[in-house]
């Protein structure tokens, strides 16, 4: 890959069966031995979800992570996003609720093989990829940053109320216009666009600004047709707004 891995988190599972799966880690942080690193069985999982799975690490990083699995014969079929879910402690990982996260995610098939199935997506890839994949050899990153939030999600909603995020017009088809506020006096401010998988594409803003009206320009000319998120940081409090690029 093409960043540091601390950790891998597996679920294995059987086609048949509804108990014929387990989950496991692994921890890079004290390097890849040769011969790789220990793959630390922490017990098996139920495929009907209907039982949550307490893995059995009694110290450490993954100290009585948690994880539930339900599948579904089709993804047509699987209409309330039933999948897989896990729980971790922030404070055994040594994180705080304010902290990012790199993360990747993949399938692999039961020959080994990773298949063209990732998060985030490879752009372009509609093969599968190598058992032993190369991941430096494909363009751009491939993880997704993840960035914890702090606070109760009320907090966050007074944050976009304080802020007063708007984008004129949206859909927007050439030049619109970001507007927000300043309002607890000079603060530093930073604007972005990303994409629905949190990548940044462009920053619009980044600076400090007095308190009052503000606004920046959206140029859309350059960008692909399709939904993007707009995200305005004012100081500590951040809202997003969606836009449509026509």
């Amino acid at each position: 890959m093409d960043f540091e891995v601390d950790y891998g988190i597996r679920l294995n599972v059987s086609p048949t069966g509804t108990a014929n799966g387990y989950i496991s880690y692994v921890d890079y942080t004290n390097g890849n031995p040769s011969g790789g690193a220990t793959d630390t069985y922490q017990g098996s999982v139920d495929k009907t979800g209907a039982t949550v799975t307490t893995a059995s690490a009694t110290t450490g990083p993954f100290q009585n992570w948690k994880t539930a699995y339900i599948s579904s014969t089709s993804l047509a079929s699987n209409t309330n996003n039933a999948a897989a879910e896990f729980q971790f402690s922030l404070a055994n990982l040594g994180l705080t609720s304010a902290a990012s996260l790199n993360l990747f995610v993949a399938y692999v098939n039961d020959g080994g093989i990773f298949t063209s199935d990732t998060f985030p997506p490879i752009a372009g890839q509609t093969t599968a990829l190598a058992a032993d994949q190369d991941f430096t050899a494909i363009a751009g990153k491939q993880y997704l940053t993840y960035q914890l939030g702090t606070g109760a999600l009320a907090t966050r909603a007074a944050d976009a109320a304080a802020i007063g995020l708007s984008v004129y017009p949206n859909p927007a088809a050439g030049i619109s216009s970001v507007a927000y506020q300043v309002t607890e006096g000079a603060a530093p401010v930073h604007i972005a666009l990303t994409d629905l998988l949190g990548r940044t594409v462009r920053v619009l803003e980044n600076g400090v600004k007095p308190v009052g009206s503000q606004s920046a320009l959206l140029n859309t000319a350059a960008l692909a047709a399709g939904t993007y998120l707009v995200r305005v940081q004012v100081g500590d409090k951040v809202s997003t707004s969606k836009v449509a690029v026509l």
